[in-house]
């Protein structure tokens, strides 16, 4: 295991690199890549390499560039592509790569624990030779078509992976996973509707036009927080057996009720592994905003917190919060073919439920657990020590 010491002494040798060889003598590897134009950039790579290589003092600096990190090999076993394409390139170029790649999977492990977060990605299954009859060439092209960030629902171990057991078991609970792909569809009307119930409040006008931002940002949030709590409710019944019509007619009672008996603010949010009640949810929101602004009144706030959930009992009688439909899940690992197709090692099943509770096994549509867009940028500046590189082979 590398030691913190001998991370940052390699962190000086690379940024001192970097500044005599240029970025064009860099690349950011994937462990996954099979690009071919991958060949071209490294051979590119090599001539001024090999050219700077000529100096003593570079020579050096290279040298114990690479021996510093192909002692890592084993643990860090160099990208595909390099492996694949190691009697194209000269020793020099290869090595250096070899260490550049080993240095970015060890920075991507580090930082895996804190920066990874997960999402789904809508997936096409692949086509058996038997089902491709009088299919044109375009239909085999994948087009991404939607992806949802589920930081909550998508959980990870103590390495950062994503961590199935431990989703299954939360996904059994609280249905988040559910709500989320049942919310997708509603999730503009919802949200819009929301947001300028929110931002409609004259008394305080001055505050929601200066701060429309976060209240676009809390519509998001609190349209979904009622989605999840209404979808939890339902999916309670639907366990049972109780029919679709009934369970909806019955979650829109529960909710109307929790309205008239004034306890909307009592209603369980989960979030992080906790239950919290939503009046301290949306209180933990308002005090977030005022630790950014810290010119804002307790007065203003707790005005505007009392215009909140006045808002959301509107949003919910006029009946923005509640499921088109239900589905049934299973979140499993990709099959080996799944798996050379997409490169994902987990993937979610969905199936409709039909009116009599049941699942419509039948038919299914399939998402690729990966980490999330927003990750996979924090984890590539965190490999590559915040280096701008000449080209990313993802």
């Amino acid at each position: 295991m590398l030691q913190q010491s001998e991370l940052q002494n390699l962190l000086k040798l690379e940024q001192t690199l970097y500044k005599k060889l240029g970025r064009r003598c860099f690349l950011f590897i994937s462990p996954l890549t099979t690009q071919p134009e991958f060949l071209d950039f490294a051979k590119w790579l090599g001539k001024p390499l090999l050219s700077k290589y000529k100096k003593p003092e570079i020579k050096k600096l290279i040298d114990a560039y690479i021996k510093s990190l192909l002692k890592y090999q084993k643990e860090f076993p160099p990208a595909f592509v390099l492996e694949f394409e190691k009697d194209n390139l000269h020793k020099l170029t290869l090595s250096f790569l070899y260490a550049q790649n080993i240095f970015q999977q060890l920075r991507w492990h580090r930082a895996l624990p804190e920066l990874a977060t997960y999402s789904l990605e809508f997936f096409i299954p692949p086509i058996e030779e038997n089902e491709r009859v009088g299919l044109k060439p375009d239909d085999f092209k994948l087009k991404r078509t939607m992806v949802l960030d589920l930081p909550f629902a998508l959980l990870k171990d103590e390495n950062g992976e994503f961590d199935l057991g431990a989703t299954v078991k939360q996904e059994k609970n609280y249905h988040l996973i559910k709500s989320k792909l049942a919310f997708a569809a509603k999730a503009p009307t919802s949200t819009g509707h929301l947001f300028n119930r929110l931002l409609d409040y004259p008394e305080r006008a001055l505050f929601t036009t200066n701060h429309a931002d976060f209240v676009e940002s809390l519509a998001q949030d609190l349209s979904q927080v009622l989605f999840d709590i209404v979808m939890a409710f339902s999916y309670m019944q639907l366990q049972t057996g109780t029919p679709v019509k009934e369970v909806i007619k019955n979650s829109v009672s529960f909710l109307q009720d929790k309205i008239k008996r004034g306890q909307l603010e009592e209603l369980l949010v989960f979030r992080t592994d906790k239950e919290t009640p939503l009046d301290l949810y949306v209180l933990k929101e308002l005090a977030s905003l005022r630790e950014a602004k810290t010119y804002l009144k307790e007065s203003t706030l707790k005005d505007y917190y009392s215009h909140v959930f006045k808002s959301l009992e509107k949003h919910i009688m006029e009946g923005f919060v509640f499921p088109g439909g239900f589905y049934g899940i299973k979140i499993r690992e990709s099959t080996k073919m799944e798996r050379e197709y997409n490169a994902s090692e987990y993937l979610i099943s969905l199936s409709p439920v039909l009116e009599n509770g049941k699942i419509f096994a039948e038919i299914k549509e399939h998402y690729l657990i990966r980490l999330s867009d927003d990750s996979m940028r924090a984890l590539i500046y965190a490999s590559t020590g915040g280096l701008e590189q000449e080209e990313y082979f993802l």
